[in-house]
């Protein structure tokens, strides 16, 4: 087995618009820089054209920028946040609440 250095966990929201293949898109940033999604929660924002990705991964610094930068490029993804997990702090994510700030923001919401 290949023990990776420097591999943490980090934590991903994306808000990106509720469209059919948005998620694939985004996965697939993901998978091309060789990270691994440990975790995957979509949830639709009522009343709104949103739905919010979060996903728990592992992975390096450099790749955790390179899915940041490559996922500013898709015309879908209004804002990503992205922050390393504490796991027993994990409720209190900074990304985490900063959704509902994101949300007012976005000319999409409804």
């Amino acid at each position: 087995m290949r023990v990776l250095v420097g591999v943490f966990m980090v934590q991903l929201v994306v808000v990106a618009t509720n469209q059919c293949g948005v998620m694939a898109r985004v996965t697939s940033v993901i998978s091309c820089v060789g990270t691994n999604i440990v975790r995957c929660h979509v949830m639709e924002v009522p009343e709104s054209a949103m739905s919010v990705l979060t996903f728990s991964l592992q992975a390096d610094e450099p790749q955790t920028k390179a899915i940041l930068r490559k996922l500013s490029r898709l015309v879908e993804v209004v804002e990503t946040l992205c922050d390393p997990i504490d796991t027993a702090a994990l409720h209190d994510s900074p990304a985490l609440q900063t959704i509902p700030e994101v949300l007012r923001c976005s000319p999409s919401a409804v």
